[in-house]
C-alpha cells in the first residue's frame, strides 16, 4: 500500500512541474543579488571625480555618499549617469549633494555607468574634501 501510495505522489508531482512550464513563452531572468561598490576620493575647490562601474543586469541602482570631510554638509555636485569611455552623461543629477545624499533610478540597459562628484565653488581655498560614495547595482 505504501508503494501504491508513492508511486502515485511521484507521478503527481510530475504532472504538476510538467503543467507549470506549459504556456510560458519566454524564460525568467535569473535574480542576481545586488553588488555593494565603495569609491572613495578627495576634492579641492573646482576640483572633479568620476567612478566607473559596470551593471551585469537591469535594475536598480543607487549610489550615497556616506561620508564627507572635514565639512559633511557642504554641497557637492552628484552625478549618475552612463559612462561612454569618455563622459559620465547624467542620468541623475544633484547640485546639493551632501553625506546622506542618494540618487538612483532602474536600468533598463547593462554596460558602463558612473558617479561624478565635483565643487559647486563651495569648496574653500586651501581645503580638502574626502568622500565616500557606496553604489549598489544588479
Amino acid at each position: 500500500m505504501k508503494l501504491v501510495a508513492a508511486l502515485a505522489l511521484a507521478v503527481s508531482l510530475a504532472v504538476v512541474f510538467a503543467a507549470a512550464g506549459c504556456g510560458s513563452s519566454s524564460p525568467v531572468a535569473p535574480y542576481a543579488p545586488p553588488i555593494t561598490e565603495t569609491f572613495s576620493g578627495s576634492l579641492v575647490l573646482g576640483g572633479s571625480n568620476i567612478h566607473v562601474f559596470t551593471v551585469g543586469h537591469v535594475g536598480d541602482v543607487d549610489a550615497t555618499i556616506t561620508a564627507e570631510a572635514p565639512i559633511s554638509f557642504l554641497p557637492l555636485g552628484m552625478i549618475l549617469g552612463s559612462w561612454d569611455g569618455t563622459t559620465c552623461t547624467p542620468g541623475y543629477q544633484s547640485n546639493i549633494a551632501q553625506q546622506g545624499t542618494s540618487l538612483g533610478g532602474t536600468t533598463t540597459a547593462t554596460g558602463a555607468f558612473c558617479v561624478r562628484i565635483f565643487d559647486l565653488a563651495s569648496i574653500p581655498a586651501g581645503v580638502t574634501v574626502t568622500y565616500t560614495v557606496v553604489v549598489t547595482h544588479p
